[in-house]
């Protein structure tokens, strides 16, 4: 567990515009996404509860390009979130994981109401099979298909030597493999799905229309790369292909412009905070 969790970190996401899909060509959409985050475990008396407490903040900026009429439209949105997480160690190598993350998601261009609320949360039981093997699964609430939905968890995870597998659906696949016997570099390739909910303010025009919602999911795909600057200090940059760039604006009345884009590159860049293995 303590190789996964990330006391403190910041990352930045690129996503170049790319041509409407069913559009004529010269309209585009392209992202840039900031997040920062903090983290604070805490180990019980008993040793087998870690509690963490953490917050985060992202920020995305959505920027449609009309070529015929010579328009940019940008709009920016903002998320934060507080992160609950107790994982509990029960008999016969089981662990528990509950995870609750209330989060505040909107362009904030108005006073807050409910409509900028939305509650995450997981739980997953996870049974380790073997020094190098544990398998589980439970459920998960996200928005990482766009729209806030109850979705079926999985997870396992594979460790011995140099390689790593971590699978955890509906979120991500990340396979990786250590370089050198200092544990500073790992290589890999990972499969990530990840989307938001965002409320969106109707006290200015966008798009031509008035829109309640804005509902977002990709799918990246590509090579990723880990450096241990120090011992607790560690670099990633993952890049490669979005496919599956879904991007809807909804209405009060549920009515939705869409704005699927194609295929596009994409880079991350992140820094974290780690605890060492010691």
């Amino acid at each position: 567990m303590a190789q996964d969790l990330k006391l403190a970190g910041v990352e930045y996401f690129s996503y170049p515009k790319a041509g409407i899909k069913d559009a004529d060509g010269n309209t585009k959409i392209g992202f840039r996404e900031f997040g920062a985050y903090v983290n604070f475990p805490k180990v019980l008396k008993n040793n087998k509860t870690i509690i963490v407490n953490g917050l985060s903040y992202g920020f995305v900026e959505a920027n449609l390009f009309d070529a015929d009429s010579g328009n940019d439209f940008e709009r920016d949105f903002h998320r934060i979130s507080y992160n609950f997480i107790a994982i509990h160690q029960l008999q016969n190598n089981w662990t528990l994981t509950a995870r609750l993350s209330p989060t505040l998601a909107s362009d904030f261009k108005e006073s807050l109401s409910w409509d900028d609320y939305i509650m995450q949360g997981s739980l997953m039981a996870v049974k380790r099979l073997n020094p190098y093997t544990s398998i589980g699964g439970g459920f998960v609430y996200t928005t990482n298909l766009g729209t806030p939905l109850p979705l079926p968890g999985f997870q396992m995870r594979y460790e011995k030597g140099r390689q790593h597998l971590l699978i955890f659906l509906p979120a991500v696949i990340d396979y990786g493999y250590q370089l050198d016997a200092a544990n500073k570099w790992k290589i890999g390739l990972r499969t990530g799905l990840n989307g938001a909910n965002f409320n969106v303010s109707t006290s200015d025009n966008y798009i031509g229309s008035e829109p309640d919602r804005l509902k977002y999911f990709r799918a990246n795909v590509g090579p990723v790369v880990n450096y241990k600057i120090t011992n607790v200090i560690q670099l990633e940059a993952f890049g490669g292909l979005s496919a599956m760039r879904k991007y809807r604006f909804e209405d009060h009345q549920g009515n939705e412009s869409k704005y699927d884009s194609e295929r596009s590159s994409f880079i991350n860049i992140g820094i974290a905070i780690v605890p060492s293995r010691k």
